[in-house]
């Protein structure tokens, strides 16, 4: 069904076709399936865990590759809102020298499209070894950054094949940061030790 769900973006077989469809009809439908099919593949306990991660984190990191740093840096403009201390730096080397200032309590935040590069994979592998919780967004089909993350979050992607290029994977994972921001929100009442143990569980 999740497969289906993705090939339902990357084919635009729910919107409307041909030459009479006007642009912004277009790219509603574009934007309603990528919204649609990033909620049916996360599930609430993942979800959950991943907001209890980002709670009790003493440091958070995100990072983004390509388009997928403006998503990264406006996540870590919402967690800074929250009292937080974020960064979301987009040179490399940057990253690399503040990754490997993580330790355990904090959190590694990272979002690509296709989870292939080189470079985040080492990203992953420093945090993960430095005890650092490993979180990542990426689309469903097996990647080496998200084989190395302690929670999975999904995302869609156009495959190259939409007439409004990027839209569909940009509207996703937009929409996957939403939920995650939303599922913090609902569920601050709770407490860090609820937090702690509801992570706990999902690791």
């Amino acid at each position: 069904v999740k497969q289906e769900s993705n090939v339902s973006v990357l084919t635009g077989k729910r919107g409307p076709s041909g030459g009479d469809v006007e642009l912004k009809d277009q790219l509603y439908h574009v934007k309603c399936d990528a919204i649609s099919s990033a909620t049916g593949l996360n599930d609430d306990k993942t979800l959950r865990a991943v907001a209890a991660a980002l709670a009790v984190a003493g440091r958070i990191q995100f990072v983004g590759s390509g388009n997928a740093f403006a998503i990264a840096r406006d996540a870590a403009f919402r967690m800074m809102s929250g009292g937080r201390a974020v960064i979301a730096e987009g040179d490399a080397e940057v990253q690399q020298t503040s990754v490997a200032t993580l330790g355990k309590g904090d959190c590694l935040f990272i979002i690509s499209c296709l989870g292939q590069s080189a470079h985040l994979v080492q990203l992953a592998k420093t945090a993960a070894k430095n005890g650092a919780v490993v979180v990542t967004l990426t689309n469903q089909a097996a990647n080496p950054v998200a084989a190395l993350a302690d929670l999975r979050l999904y995302s869609v992607s156009d495959g190259g094949d939409s007439t409004i290029p990027d839209v569909a994977a940009a509207t996703s994972q937009q929409h996957v940061i939403d939920l995650v921001y939303f599922t913090m929100a609902q569920h601050e009442g709770a407490g860090l030790p609820a937090a702690s143990r509801e992570l706990s569980k999902a690791r």
